[in-house]
């Protein structure tokens, strides 16, 4: 069974959760030919003070402005 893993820096609802999942699905299942049904995900949040960019966190960049 294949397997997408997102990890990102942000936290969306329940219902942004199943918008990512079904569209990952739909888009693997139409490119590959696999069957939506075999599709993982996985959305793996990460907290935006354990992710880091530049040598800071993305908390910290948010607080001083930094991209």
């Amino acid at each position: 069974m294949p397997l997408i893993e997102v990890r990102h820096a942000n936290s969306y609802d329940p219902t942004q959760r199943e918008r990512i999942i079904a569209a990952l699905t739909a888009a693997y299942s139409e490119a590959s030919g696999a069957p939506a049904e075999k599709v993982w995900v996985i959305l793996d949040e990460v907290q935006r003070d354990s992710w880091g960019a530049g040598g800071a966190s993305l908390q910290a960049r948010d607080a001083g402005g930094t991209k």
